[in-house]
């Protein structure tokens, strides 16, 4: 008996609520852009992101699967500390499968740079300028 006392009392609220709720839609935007900034910064601004992406894609697992898969790094395991899986000996052994959680990583990272890189060039609408060069690299 409650529950639909309290269903009734709640559909009513609610009722109530939409009948004042704001009618005046006419207010004038001044917190969002209303046309897409043309300067330098804001270039900058809307590039950075292409930039942040290649720290992760040029990062620890890119340096761990150079060194480790060369002769300039050696992953040792001593007992059961810092094997992760073995991940970082079959680097080292050559021994790798699309299964090593290290090789994805770098793939999707540099993938992610790259899906970013084309969206600002897209936004821009330039390919061919000084400022869209080092994106395409």
């Amino acid at each position: 008996m409650k529950s639909k006392q309290y269903i009734r009392l709640f559909t009513l609220t609610t009722f109530a609520a939409t009948l004042v709720a704001c009618t005046d839609l006419d207010v004038d935007i001044k917190s969002q852009y209303t046309e897409f900034p043309t300067t330098d910064k804001a270039a900058e601004a809307i590039s950075a992101d292409v930039y942040a992406a290649y720290r992760s894609a040029l990062g620890y697992n890119h340096w761990m699967t150079q060194t480790l898969s060369s002769d300039e790094a050696v992953s040792l395991a001593l007992g059961t500390d810092y094997y992760d899986g073995g991940r970082f000996r079959e680097l080292h052994v050559h021994n790798w499968t699309p299964d090593n959680a290290i090789l994805p990583d770098v793939w999707n990272a540099a993938m992610s740079g790259i899906n970013l890189s084309n969206n600002v060039l897209a936004i821009f609408g330039d390919n061919e300028s000084d400022k869209a060069a080092p994106m395409r690299a």
